[in-house]
């Protein structure tokens, strides 16, 4: 079993499916972890662009697919959807379980971030010191 943790990472072939919302359900294989509510950033192509809520968590195996499941995860049929899963994943066979996480895009960054700024809420390291400095924060 894989547990998600703070980001959610996505081939930046998929960057724009994301970022229009016709993308908002990515299908793993594998069981993965992850509960509905945790709150994610969206990586694609090694910047973050955007923070999401997991909304729902499904399981079922490659044969239970369906078209509707294809569609959601941004693919125009469940072949195209199996064709991709078999570039990304490698053979799969009916059997290998998948995981279906439906998300929601709650904000999108202006700026893709690296991860490092997207944990500090899109500051910079220096602004954040500046900062620190100009209100006497220890």
């Amino acid at each position: 079993m894989v547990k998600i943790g703070e980001f959610l990472s996505f081939n930046k072939r998929y960057l724009d499916r994301l970022l229009s919302g016709r993308k908002n359900v990515t299908i793993r294989v594998g069981k993965v972890e992850v509960k509905p509510g945790k709150t994610v950033f969206i990586e694609c192509g090694g910047k973050v662009v955007a923070k999401a809520k997991i909304v729902d968590v499904k399981y079922k195996r490659v044969s239970e697919l369906t078209k509707s499941d294809a569609v959601k995860d941004g693919f125009r049929s469940r072949k195209e959807l199996l064709k991709a899963l078999k570039r990304h994943y490698g053979q799969l066979s009916p059997n290998t379980k998948v995981t279906i996480i439906k998300f929601r895009v709650t904000k999108r960054f202006k700026e893709k971030l690296p991860p490092e700024e997207a944990r500090l809420g899109g500051y910079k390291p220096v602004e954040i010191a500046r900062y620190a400095l100009a209100y006497q924060i220890n």
